[in-house]
């Protein structure tokens, strides 16, 4: 899983009135501007000249306003800022790359070294990941997300840890849920282990860990470590019972009513009042490219429970029931062959190796199909911005004072740069009906690139002066 906000007009930071008048300048002149470039004519295109000229004066004014060079040294300064917004999420992306492999390092070497005592670095740092995932989830809101069953598993392994670390049944249950519908998430929600981002490392884990717990508790029980509980593991015989099976199948009942009554009935009108709240329901019915998704719309109509051209809508009651049914199905089959694996080591070391080899090719893929295409874009988006603030500072350079006649005119160059290369494009067919950039926008347009290219800027620029290089 959101745009950035738009940036200011340049006379806001000056003052109210003459951001009102700019808003209102800016309206009528890119109407006139755009008018143009749709139809290319040529007696809208003096007006477009005439809007332009007004559109100058008005740039010059607001300077002025700005009380000279102090204004345009703000408004300088705010343009150029921007190139330093990515450092931040920079900064945070190694922070969580950083977090990401050193757990990964440490879990192992806890695994491997001291497996009867895994149940403590597992009691550290899963509450700490839920603790710093939720101000974040809440500012996304997807703060229901945390009432999904996989959270209530985690509490469910902690109860068992802390509460109830003498009970067979208990640990069998852990079992169950966390070999089961839990670890099966990873394909089946195609969990990648990337280590840049915090949100999808941490999936892997809320998903993950409860199996290296009941990997640690069921075959390196503390007692015969001489250790106490809590984290100790009961002796208990190796097979799960139709017994257990059931009460697990009880128990995640228990569940989705609690669930259901939570979401459904008690914060029914929290939902409603808010579409932007994200359940699991509504996330899963409004993704149409999600496979579960698909896979449960086409086994629905052709059980004809839903026509062939209905969709899934969140708010009625047979969707609800659907995915409730299908959730419950996943269940059931994901826990299945749980009572192999619980008699056998072999089998669930190499089963949760298994699991684990799976998130780390869907972190492979994204790498290598997603995130180099994305890098590589990124890369060139940010070389065309240092190229047009360039030119945008070759601009600036041209205002001298306030007291120059000349003053203003690098602004508005700037400005008539950008429309000169829009008008190009329109001319010969490269942009159809696309909005103006850096007019009306002020010089805080966020967009050049999607209009222009700085080759076109620099073309337009030249074209401007003569063909001189300024």
């Amino acid at each position: 899983m959101t745009g950035s906000p738009p940036s200011p007009d340049m006379a806001a930071a000056e003052s109210p009135r003459t951001a009102m008048l700019m808003r209102d300048q800016d309206e009528r002149e890119v109407a006139t501007v755009q008018k143009a470039i749709r139809g290319f004519d040529l007696v809208q295109l003096d007006k477009a000249a005439a809007a332009l000229k007004r559109q100058r004066e008005f740039l010059l004014q607001v300077v002025r306003e700005g009380k000279g060079r102090e204004g345009r040294e703000k408004i300088r300064d705010h343009i150029l800022d921007k190139g330093q917004e990515p450092l931040v999420v920079r900064l945070l992306d190694k922070v969580a790359f950083t977090f990401g492999v050193l757990n990964i390092v440490i879990s192992e070497w806890v695994l491997l070294v001291y497996p009867e005592r895994f149940w403590m670095w597992y009691s550290a740092i899963i509450p700490t990941l839920i603790a710093v995932r939720y101000p974040y989830y809440r500012m996304r809101k997807w703060q229901y997300f945390l009432l999904d069953f996989c959270y209530f598993v985690h509490l469910f392994c902690m109860v068992q840890l802390y509460v109830f670390p003498d009970s067979c049944m208990g640990m069998k249950l852990a079992f169950l849920f966390a070999n089961g519908p839990l670890i099966w998430a990873i394909p089946s929600w195609r969990n990648s282990l990337v280590f840049h981002d915090m949100e999808k490392t941490s999936s892997v884990y809320v998903h993950f860990f409860p199996a290296l717990l009941t990997l640690s508790t069921r075959w390196h029980a503390t007692w015969q470590h001489g250790a106490a509980p809590p984290g100790g593991a009961p002796q208990c015989d190796d097979t799960v019972t139709l017994l257990d099976f059931g009460l697990a199948m009880a128990v995640y009942t228990a569940w989705q009513i609690v669930y259901f009554i939570k979401t459904e009935v008690v914060d029914r009108p929290i939902l409603l009042a808010d579409p932007a709240l994200q359940t699991s329901l509504r996330w899963l019915t409004t993704d149409s490219k999600n496979a579960l998704h698909k896979l449960v719309l086409l086994a629905a109509r052709r059980m004809r429970i839903m026509a062939r051209d209905e969709t899934f809508e969140p708010s009625t009651l047979k969707t609800k029931i659907i995915f409730m049914s299908t959730q419950m199905a996943f269940t059931v089959v994901t826990m299945a062959p749980v009572p192999a694996l619980y008699a056998s080591y072999p089998a669930h070391a190499a089963f949760v190796l298994a699991m684990f080899g799976c998130a780390v090719w869907n972190g492979g893929n994204f790498y290598i199909e997603v995130f180099a295409r994305r890098y590589w874009a990124d890369l060139e988006r940010r070389g065309n911005e240092l190229r047009e603030r360039r030119l945008l500072r070759k601009a600036m350079q041209n205002v001298q004072d306030e007291n120059d006649p000349r003053n203003g005119a690098g602004l508005v160059g700037a400005e008539e740069v950008l429309l000169a290369a829009n008008v190009r494009r329109a001319s010969t067919g490269m942009v159809e009906g696309s909005r103006l950039v850096g007019v009306g926008g002020g010089l805080g347009g966020e967009q050049w690139a999607d209009a222009v290219t700085p080759e076109e800027v620099a073309e337009a620029w030249q074209a401007r002066n003569g063909g001189k290089e300024d």
